[in-house]
């Protein structure tokens, strides 16, 4: 396992880290920023492009899964839900809280605070879907925010492993999660609301499963400022328009509502 602490890097290097599954730690170092990331090996090139003057090293292999969780704080999700990495930490009112997996959603990256807080505004009773539910932090969110039902899937059983500890931590097991991709979900099937944090290249991939799941919402996160233009008119429909958008960062999330509601 390769470990990289660096200052600054350039533009390409989140969307990199999104599409590998990679999180970029941020820590407040004697009142400087650093980073840190922990990769494979045959990953560190591609990512070291993007980078100025990196700091590598090799860490052991046991322990370097705990040894970057040394970073998180806690902090808000959105304006109304919290998310924690120790109970001791827990606070009254709606929060989550994380045992993180590397990847697969802790609460602290952008895209994940854009996702919940356009989810948060409309799944009140409503059944909702999370695609590539991850650490299931956007799934408890839902569930904190009065949502009648939720379910989850995601093609990665570890993911599916983080999300479950994570469920029963925050006394949500009726969420209903599997292992999959969009073609295990039945065509029937309909959700009130979708939410999507994945990147904008696989968001358009998926384009036409989520037209079919006919939801009241769609809403997605993932999207770099940049892709943002190229985003909206590629994913263009007669189905649904755009209800809104936030930005936090590098990052826009999008929330689109069907256009006969």
């Amino acid at each position: 396992m390769i470990e990289i602490r660096f200052e600054r890097f350039s533009d390409g290097l989140l969307e990199l880290l999104e599409e590998k599954g990679i999180m970029l730690i941020e820590d407040d170092f004697d009142k400087k920023i650093m980073y840190s990331i922990y990769c494979e090996e045959e990953d560190k090139d591609m990512i070291i492009d993007f980078i100025d003057s990196p700091m590598i090293k090799v860490v052991e292999e046991t322990g370097w899964e705990d040894k970057w969780k040394e970073f998180l704080k806690p902090g808000n999700l959105t304006g109304r839900i919290k998310y924690v990495f120790d109970s001791k930490d827990f606070v009254k009112g709606k929060t989550i809280l994380i045992n993180p997996a590397l990847a697969f959603g802790t609460g602290n990256h952008p895209t994940t605070q854009l996702a919940a807080t356009l989810l948060e505004e409309v799944c009140c009773g409503k059944k909702v879907l999370d695609v590539g539910c991850g650490s299931g932090i956007l799934s408890i969110a839902a569930k904190l925010s009065g949502a009648s039902s939720v379910y989850g899937f995601d093609n990665d059983s570890t993911a599916i492993k983080n999300t479950k500890e994570n469920l029963s931590l925050n006394n949500a097991e009726d969420i209903m999660i599997w292992a999959g991709g969009p073609e295990s979900l039945k065509s029937s099937v309909r959700f009130d609301v979708v939410v999507a944090n994945i990147i904008s290249s696989v968001l358009i991939q998926f384009k036409d499963f989520f037209l079919g799941i006919h939801p009241h919402y769609l809403v997605f996160s993932g999207i770099l400022k940049d892709e943002m233009d190229y985003f909206l008119k590629t994913f263009d429909n007669e189905m649904f328009l755009v209800d809104r958008y936030i930005e936090k960062d590098n990052w826009v999330g999008v929330r689109y509502r069907r256009r006969d509601d």
